[in-house]
């Protein structure tokens, strides 16, 4: 089973934890400013974001198979209100 934790979120008590269920879709578990959520996220566009974009947000995840660490990604992510863009 595939586990991805994102890492260095702002504040100690907050964690995003997702697990895959295909490349378009995950469960998500969060505990952040906005409060404690359980979230299924799909993938509706995938598209590269445009160099002079404004973004609102970047971290690390940790991604996990299996139970062991298998690779560090670096996240970009645009919020655009409706939709949102995700960058690894």
């Amino acid at each position: 089973m595939k586990i991805e934790i994102d890492y260095n979120l702002s504040g100690s008590d907050n964690f995003w934890i997702s697990v895959p269920l295909n490349e378009e879709e995950v469960i998500s578990f969060a505990h952040t400013k906005t409060g404690s959520r359980i979230m299924n996220q799909v993938l509706i566009e995938k598209k590269p974001i445009p160099a002079a974009a404004n973004i609102d947000g970047e971290w690390d995840v940790l991604v996990f198979d299996d139970g062991k660490f298998t690779e560090n990604q670096h996240v970009r992510w645009i919020n655009l209100k409706k939709e949102n863009t995700l960058q690894q």
